[in-house]
């Protein structure tokens, strides 16, 4: 059986046979689930019942030489790595019996967080980043969580080319995903925290739509929308003193003729804005 890192509950399947030539009635079942260290874990309730029916069943009869379905229902399952169980059997007046032995594992899950590190166990964030900076070439810092009790194995970073929120033309945007060694590492530890920097590249003042793929273990994806909008500098406007126009400017004095001034508006942040 495998579990999601934060799955409480699992289910698993089996089958009853009988090779005998005549009818077990009367078969009761339990489970005893053990920790790593063969320790019994007594807060894991069990349950076994019938395909399609949420109703537990206490007893079983198996038809001579027939295959019956049981459906093992775990509930209250501690979030440790890996645990182990055993399936008894019973007939009324005979010695319990090992049926089966159980196997129990946890996937990891890594998410993609801002920064700076959350705090242990906090909620996962939206599937969407939303960035924004005044820079043509804005760095982001983001963090790589491996949320889960397992090791993240295969973990890959992906990242799709920003595009113009609008659907406009205009210069080709770029984005790219790195961390301080130049790569993500392949694999991460339980409850580990990755930092990573996501670096674009933002031609013209408006808003972009990109993705990010987190891929792990080795078959799981996480995909995150991320929307990046590159916004004018507060102070990328500077204004020049005011220059007359002619030789000569002559203020104060009454009835003086109106006079022209120059005044030189000098955009500084390498965005168009409207003044």
């Amino acid at each position: 059986m495998q579990l999601a890192a934060d799955q409480t509950t699992g289910t698993a399947s089996f089958f009853l046979r009988n090779d005998a030539p005549t009818a077990i009635d009367g078969l009761g079942l339990a489970v005893v689930v053990y920790d790593p260290d063969k320790h019994v874990l007594s807060s894991v309730s069990t349950s076994f019942g019938k395909p399609g029916e949420t109703q537990p069943t206490s007893t079983w009869q198996v038809p001579p030489q027939g295959v019956v379905q049981v459906v093992l229902t775990l509930s209250n399952l501690p979030a440790l790595a890996s645990f182990s169980g055993d399936v008894f059997g019973q007939r009324t007046g005979t010695p319990s019996q090992r049926l089966a032995g159980l196997s129990v594992t946890r996937l990891s899950k890594v998410i993609l967080r801002g920064a700076p590190p959350p705090a242990s166990g906090s909620p996962a964030p939206p599937q969407t980043l939303t960035l924004r900076s005044n820079s043509a070439a804005p760095r982001f810092e983001l963090t790589l969580d491996n949320d889960s009790p397992v090791p993240a194995t295969g973990v890959r970073v992906d990242v799709g080319s920003p595009v113009r929120g609008d659907g406009g033309a205009g210069p080709a945007a770029s984005m790219t995903i790195n961390t301080d060694s130049g790569q993500v590492p392949q694999t991460l530890d339980p409850h580990a925290l990755h930092r990573l920097t996501l670096a674009a590249t933002l031609p013209e003042q408006t808003d972009y739509a990109a993705w990010v793929d987190v891929h792990f273990d080795p078959n799981q994806l996480q995909r995150y929308a991320v929307q990046l909008s590159r916004v004018a500098a507060p102070n990328n406007v500077t204004i020049d003193d005011p220059k007359p126009a002619a030789n000569e400017l002559w203020f104060g004095v009454v009835g003086a003729q109106p006079a022209d001034l120059v005044v030189t508006v000098r955009e500084t942040g390498g965005v168009s804005t409207s003044v």
